[in-house]
């Protein structure tokens, strides 16, 4: 595989900390900045022609209520600009030997108590359900070109960006609850583990395809809590209604908090990746020590 490596979405939270990761290993590192409104023709001209490219990038699904408009850019800044995207490469007199691309779990909907490998059927229940569906399904146009992977992260934990943050919040001020009564599973998985199960992959000829980037053993939101709660030494934990979420947050609270999802890495295991931190206690461990 070749050393010259593309990556949009570099300034979020996996591309902030994947660049220098991979440049301290020897990559040559280029970014691109991609929005709807960009040439992306005449941007790609002024680069070198890569050898990998690591598609990262997507209206954050964090920030703000969903209300409609802001539904719009979650799923055009995946779906429509990936599509464009992958059509620009293909044009490309050398077009990537390999093409990773950003995806999540919620491509699976609501699973319940059930864990779900890469192998599961897809849903379209949601609203970020289809979104990953039809983001995965933009990558087509590529695949008999380029080795294409798709990469379906969990809850990606980072100790000053991203959910884990909001997450310790409230427990840092002694007033942590339980979403619910707390059975929903939440997938997640360390930063770290994220930028070296995108290296691995990258680096290895045989992956290709979706791969769960989750932990083997994913919490239930009352094992979350318990968790934050005993590192805080929180004396009560008290269970957050549903109903006063999602009148709060609407669909957002609802598909975010109270879906469950334990989605488990099988074919990354298979391939032979160690985690660096395997369960949330490691995790909690590792960021906050």
């Amino acid at each position: 595989m070749g050393r010259k490596i593309l990556v949009t979405g570099a300034n979020g939270l996996v591309g902030s900390t994947l660049v220098p990761y991979l440049q301290s290993r020897g990559y040559t590192v280029s970014t691109l900045s991609l929005t709807l409104a960009v040439d992306v023709s005449k941007a790609l001209q002024c680069l070198e022609k890569p050898d990998t490219v690591l598609h990262l990038c997507g209206e954050n699904i964090g920030e703000g209520r969903w209300t409609e408009k802001k539904k719009k850019r979650i799923y055009d800044s995946r779906v429509h600009l990936t599509k464009q995207f992958v059509d620009h490469l293909v044009a490309l007199d050398k077009c990537p030997a390999v093409f990773l691309c950003a995806s999540a779990v919620h491509i699976y909907g609501d699973c319940g108590n059930e864990s779900v490998t890469e192998q599961h059927t897809l849903s379209n229940q949601l609203f970020l359900s289809k979104v990953c569906s039809d983001w995965e399904r933009a990558c087509q146009g590529i695949e008999n070109i380029s080795r294409v992977i798709n990469c379906r992260f969990g809850v990606i934990c980072d100790e000053t960006r991203g959910a884990f943050p909001k997450m310790c919040l409230p427990f840092r001020w002694k007033l942590g609850g339980v979403m619910g009564e707390g059975h929903q599973y939440t997938s997640v998985v360390s930063i770290k583990d994220v930028v070296a199960s995108i290296l691995f992959l990258i680096e290895n000829a045989e992956a290709s395809g979706p791969f769960n980037i989750a932990l083997p053993e994913n919490p239930t939101a009352l094992a979350i809590a318990h968790c934050l709660q005993k590192h805080w030494r929180q004396p009560f934990l008290p269970k957050i209604p549903k109903k006063l979420i999602t009148s709060i947050l609407g669909q957002k609270g609802a598909e975010l908090f109270f879906v469950s999802i334990n989605a488990y890495p099988q074919r990354l295991l298979d391939l032979g990746y160690r985690f660096i931190s395997p369960t949330f206690t490691e995790i909690v461990h590792n960021l906050l020590k």
